[in-house]
């Protein structure tokens, strides 16, 4: 017995010094006066592409968690990369073969995705064919890009696929063809060629440039003009012709933008001679069913901008005549009745700009007379109740937050707090703190295409060393639940011995005899 407890002691001074030791450690590695990290702390990391040199990464873009981009290096040019967020050489490196061979640049842009396959705009540069900009795809593990098509087949000519959009699994985008300009152009799996849709603006040689490709209810809305002037257009399954949706300016200055797609209803801003206004468009998106939403601003035009969806209400910045301010459209009416302000600038209106839909609710930059322009969030509820100030960054003036982007369970944003310049800011939805201060002082590190893929924040940054290249920011994760302890396990259940009854006289004569019958019975 006595040993039992000498050893249970002696295990407990064995714990504390294990204990006592990796406290020393932890303490060598983050140095004296460093906190250690909390949840929701991030860290920006360079990965430094080109290390004589600026890379300029650009066009960043998620490819199903693996991230897809541009890159200058002196010996490649500009290139197609890819990172899963490690170094050079262990996890970021570039995809090959080159697209253009040597020192010449590809130009990897515009990409979009179906499914893992990944299209994009590159130029191959190759003599003597040199497709010029085509339309390229590459699928995972992204190591071999394919040309889909040389769509202008003029040597040396581009056909400068662009606005690349998913309509249940047909590519369609923009492109012209060396014939009849910049028209509306689709690709099918297996994606090996590419057809056009329809010549929309038929004269010769001019362009009806689809724009604002959008998907709805799987057709395509977009913006076109065929020779009357821009007006909205739709195009549905096979999508081997497209329709006018309606005309909403005969004159041709209807300049229809802002195409946002709420569920089955496209919004979007158009002018019918009154100024510009929110429209509406529901299936089967034509002339009957294409309104008017509100005439906010009669005598003028309210000119909404920044259309964005948060689970099924429309926000917008627009001007009464106060002033640009945010406002909603509620459904499933989004009419006049469901049209409201936010006014949080009742005097000369808070310029809302920035919106962005990040976890149910809306972020955005906007001025309260007060505060300059800060970070805001709203769930479409009144001021100071619904619709708050995040954070006032610069206490003296302005941090125009922008590019507001959802990574690791925190929102990334760049702003100036007044005395770092332009740097990468974070907020878990109240307050905010700099990540780092990566080109130290007041200089802008001016952080940019702030892109999530796979968990991670990607983005371009300048510091004074390495000049433009790409940065990574990571934030310490929760941590894990407590291991579940499992109960004592319970004895084995012993079965309850069952006792022969016995036969009891009864003090009836008659329930006696009866009883003895039975008794005889069981004994036989």
């Amino acid at each position: 017995m006595n040993r039992t407890r000498s050893r249970g002691r002696y295990a407990g001074t064995e714990r504390l010094a294990l204990i006592a030791c990796v406290l020393v450690a932890v303490f060598a590695l983050t140095g004296p006066g460093t906190a250690l990290a909390a949840p929701g702390d991030a860290t920006a990391t360079l990965i430094n592409i080109d290390g004589s040199g600026e890379s300029d990464p650009a066009n960043l873009f998620n490819a199903n968690g693996t991230l897809l981009f541009g890159a200058d290096t002196s010996a490649g040019g500009f290139e197609l990369w890819k990172s899963d967020g490690g170094q050079v050489g262990a996890g970021t490196g570039p995809v090959l073969p080159e697209i253009a061979p040597g020192s010449g640049d590809s130009n990897p842009s515009d990409f979009a995705r179906i499914g893992d396959t990944v299209f994009f705009s590159a130029n191959d540069g190759t003599a003597p064919s040199d497709d010029g900009e085509e339309l390229w795809k590459i699928d995972p593990p992204y190591t071999t890009p394919v040309m889909v098509d040389d769509i202008n087949p003029t040597g040396g000519e581009s056909s400068f696929p662009e606005g690349m959009t998913d309509v249940n699994g047909t590519l369609l985008f923009r492109a012209d063809d060396g014939t009849d300009g910049v028209e509306l152009w689709k690709s099918v799996a297996p994606y090996t060629s590419a057809t056009r849709v329809m010549d929309i603006n038929s004269a010769a040689g001019a362009d009806s440039f689809p724009d604002e490709l959008t998907e709805v209810n799987g057709k395509l809305l977009f913006i076109a003009d065929d020779g009357g002037g821009d007006e909205v257009w739709k195009s549905e399954p096979p999508f081997t012709s497209a329709a006018l949706v309606k005309n909403i300016d005969s004159s041709g200055f209807a300049v229809p933008s802002e195409l946002t797609a709420v569920g089955d209803i496209l919004f979007f801003v158009a002018d019918n001679g009154d100024g510009g206004e929110l429209w509406k468009s529901v299936s089967p998106y034509d002339t009957d069913s294409t309104t008017m939403v509100e005439d906010i601003a009669p005598s003028m035009g309210a000119s909404p901008e920044q259309l964005e969806n948060v689970n099924g209400t429309l926000f917008f910045s627009a001007n009464d005549g106060g002033g640009y301010e945010l406002w909603k459209s509620t459904g499933p009416a989004y009419n006049a009745g469901s049209t409201s302000i936010i006014d949080i600038n009742p005097t000369v209106g808070s310029d809302a700009d920035g919106l962005a839909s990040i976890g149910g609710l809306l972020y955005f930059r906007a001025n309260d007379g007060v505060h300059g322009e800060e970070l805001w969030r709203s769930n479409g509820g009144a001021v100071d109740t619904g619709t708050v100030l995040v954070a006032d960054i610069n206490p003296a003036g302005s941090s125009v937050p922008v590019e507001m982007t959802a990574a690791g369970g925190q929102i990334f944003f760049r702003a100036n707090d007044g005395s770092s310049g332009q740097e990468l800011w974070k907020t878990g939805g109240v307050g905010a703190t700099r990540v780092a201060d990566i080109f130290s002082g007041v200089s802008d590190s001016s952080p940019a295409e702030l892109t999530n893929a796979g968990g991670t924040l990607f983005f371009a940054a300048t510091d004074a060393v390495f000049g433009r290249e790409l940065w990574k920011a990571t934030v310490e994760p929760a941590p894990p639940p407590p291991p579940t302890v499992n109960p004592p396990a319970s004895p084995p259940t012993v079965p309850a011995t069952t006792k022969k009854k016995k036969c009891k006289k009864k003090k009836h004569k008659r329930s006696a005899e009866s009883a003895k019958k039975k008794c005889k019975k069981k004994q036989k």
